[in-house]
């Protein structure tokens, strides 16, 4: 999937747009449960990278650490599209009842989303 390419779940919105969405924290929403993200060859990953001077989405594979379960997934782009896509038919919200929309986010909206992708459910927190 190239960054360019739209995705639409109810609505239409780009790979980096919802990279951004889930991985704008770094991760830190999922600190509980997953220590490391790493790229699929288990080395370091840059979840951003420099174009023009300016700090932009770097979309691709991630391996996360599931430090609860002691395993660890590569998810896929496409894996967090459809995490987003189980999450917005389970009904989720996240902090405080606000809709799961890429354009309003923050470290516990990447959180589920990326726990979707993995499991196909809210499993922890």
């Amino acid at each position: 999937m190239s960054a360019e390419e739209t995705l639409t779940i109810g609505k239409t919105f780009t790979v980096n747009e919802l990279w951004e969405a889930v991985w704008g924290c770094d991760g830190s929403g999922m600190y509980y449960w997953c220590r490391k993200l790493r790229k699929p060859n288990y080395q370091g990953i840059d979840l951003w990278k420099r174009v023009d001077g300016k700090i932009t989405p770097n979309p691709q594979p991630v391996r996360v650490y599931d430090s609860i379960g002691e395993k660890s997934y590569v998810v896929e782009v496409e894996d967090l599209r459809r995490g987003y896509e189980l999450a917005i038919k389970a009904g989720q919200t996240h902090c405080g009842n606000y809709p799961l929309d890429t354009q309003d986010y923050d470290a516990c909206f990447g959180d589920m989303i990326v726990q979707y992708a993995i499991f196909g459910e809210l499993t922890y927190g």
